[in-house]
């Protein structure tokens, strides 16, 4: 049963980050910083740090709505994104 909570954990993880890439590519903002809150309150971010800031920064460049995300967005979502795979991957066993 454990295993398959792992694997149900790692299966969030990496739906939110292509929900967030979709946005993204979309341009939609809105849901992309839904997309980004959503991933932070995930146990399996909030309780690893390297998650956590990661998650945290793109955030963070997103901005609230109605602004322009800062220079750096982009970017962030990438290192979010390999960081997830390998987050996933470890909860997969």
């Amino acid at each position: 049963m454990q295993d398959e909570q792992a694997v149900l954990e790692a299966a969030e993880l990496l739906i939110e980050a292509v929900a967030l890439s979709e946005a993204l590519l979309d341009g939609d903002l809105t849901e992309a910083r839904f997309r980004a809150g959503q991933l932070v309150e995930k146990p399996a971010v909030a309780t690893n740090p390297d998650l956590r800031a990661s998650a945290g920064r793109v955030v963070s460049l997103l901005g609230p709505p109605g602004i322009h995300p800062l220079p750096g967005y982009a970017d962030a979502v990438v290192d979010l994104t390999d960081r997830l795979e390998q987050a996933a991957a470890f909860l997969r066993g």
